[in-house]
């Protein structure tokens, strides 16, 4: 049974969840909530450890966020929209909301990742669904995504969730060489 929390806050508390956790445990509770500037450190680590896992899914890379500062990373968590999930409270994936603010502009899903450990049990899923909510709480009845042509499981996710595309492509030059990126689309409903 997965049980789907949307508290606020909460400190990730270096709490490791395991697979035979997840095993052990009749029930699984995965936390979905927005992370404040006090929670950068959280932000952080996952984002240096989603560029360390898996590395050829973002277009930035470690080598250029390793170095950041504290304040770097405080602002990012105050001037951008970051959600983190929680399995039984260990912090295990996160995902960004890019929205600009204006109206006539998309709202996009960015940066999301889920530890390889806790991927297929619904955290991905979970992330996206907080994203869709945020997006329609912000007056938007679209919200659309960016990913690797070449990243299989990440399309089949997305297309899983009602996602259609590519409804456009761009062509990237990156340091690991060209690659093409495809662009996602999901209509969410009226705004309210």
């Amino acid at each position: 049974m997965c049980v789907f929390d949307s508290s606020p806050g909460g400190l990730d508390g270096g709490i490791a969840v395991t697979r035979a956790d997840i095993a052990e445990r009749t029930e699984i509770i995965i936390g979905i909530s927005r992370l404040s500037h006090e929670e950068w450190k959280t932000l952080r680590t996952l984002r240096l450890h989603a560029l360390r896992d898996s590395s050829n899914a973002f277009l930035g890379n470690i080598a250029d966020e390793i170095d950041k500062d504290a304040q770097y990373w405080k602002i990012k968590c105050l001037n951008e929209i970051w959600y983190v999930a929680r399995v039984n409270g260990g912090s295990v994936g996160i995902a960004k909301l890019h929205d600009s603010g204006s109206p006539s502009e998309a709202t996009y899903i960015e940066s999301m990742w889920v530890k390889k450990r806790f991927r297929r049990i619904g955290v991905a899923k979970s992330l996206v669904q907080a994203l869709e909510k945020e997006t329609v709480a912000r007056c938007k009845d679209e919200i659309r995504l960016w990913v690797f042509e070449n990243n299989i499981a990440a399309r089949k996710l997305y297309e899983s969730l009602g996602y259609h595309g590519p409804v456009n492509e761009q062509s990237l030059c990156t340091a690991r060489g060209d690659v093409i990126e495809q662009e996602f689309r999901k209509t969410l409903g009226p705004a309210r």
